[in-house]
């Protein structure tokens, strides 16, 4: 719901808005298999045997995984340590994925799903 306190809101701006949250709601009910919540996080993809890593950011989170959203198109089945960067703790949580499926989001986006396997160690 979108709440529009003491400002009075452009009927347009308030249109496009609610579009662009019904478009939401159509691309999760798309790909869901379990509930997921919204969250908003730093992420770092860092694939198995690539040096450098991809940033990201989440768009959802389950128990079961994550979505994120980044710049590079990343193959189903590979698998990398996510690292989560939280706002209240110096240091990331990491944790091992596989990318389940990856596709465009936007024109220059891509929106990837990562099953979590486990916690990853140091």
């Amino acid at each position: 719901m979108i709440n529009q306190g003491m400002m009075s809101s452009n009927p347009q701006v308030e249109r496009l808005i609610r579009e662009l949250l019904t478009e939401d709601a159509r691309y999760d009910r798309e790909l869901r298999s379990a509930h997921r919540e919204n969250l908003v996080f730093p992420v770092s993809i860092c694939l198995e045997g690539i040096d450098q890593s991809i940033k990201g950011f989440s768009r959802n989170v389950s128990v079961t995984g994550i979505c994120v959203l980044c710049e590079t198109q990343i193959p189903s089945g590979e698998r990398a340590t996510l690292e989560i960067y939280r706002l209240h703790r110096p240091e990331p949580s990491r944790v091992l994925a596989e990318c389940r499926w990856c596709k465009p989001f936007g024109d220059t986006f891509y929106a990837s799903g990562w099953q979590f396997l486990g916690l990853a160690r140091d």
